[in-house]
């Protein structure tokens, strides 16, 4: 039996990046972008302090997930570990209004550019996880 993976741990995400490299789609989707573009969270007092949530849409890559802090970021939305742990298993849920409150540092007309092909990587890469206690 497969362990259950935690949401947005190392497992997680390499289970996602599998998925999303493995989708015609995903890659399809990223290909008609006009750039490659990066979406990060930068979420404080998180286990072992600030965490990083990095999506990447590279037009021959395609979109991938990392834990690293980006060295460049186009949006970038800020706050408490805790809070967006607790808006993405309400979110997932079904709670629709669920979006943390989260400061938006960068050009928020990247959420625009890249909609298709994040739309198309959601649904390519949302697994069942656990999510961790807050």
């Amino acid at each position: 039996m497969l362990a259950e993976l935690i949401f947005m741990s190392p497992g997680h995400i390499d289970r996602m990046n599998e998925l999303l490299g493995d989708s015609a789609e995903v890659a399809a989707a990223c290909a008609r972008l006009d750039r490659d573009y990066a979406i990060a969270y930068k979420l404080s007092d998180g286990p072992g302090g600030t965490v990083y949530w990095t999506l990447r849409f590279d037009r021959e890559a395609g979109a991938s997930f990392s834990l690293e802090p980006p060295v460049h970021a186009d949006l970038t939305h800020v706050c408490g570990w805790a809070e967006a742990i607790r808006r993405s298993r309400a979110a997932r849920e079904g709670d629709q209004a669920a979006e943390p409150v989260l400061e938006t540092r960068g050009d928020p007309s990247v959420t625009e550019r890249v909609a298709e092909a994040y739309s198309v990587a959601q649904s390519v890469a949302t697994i069942p996880t656990v999510f961790p206690e807050v």
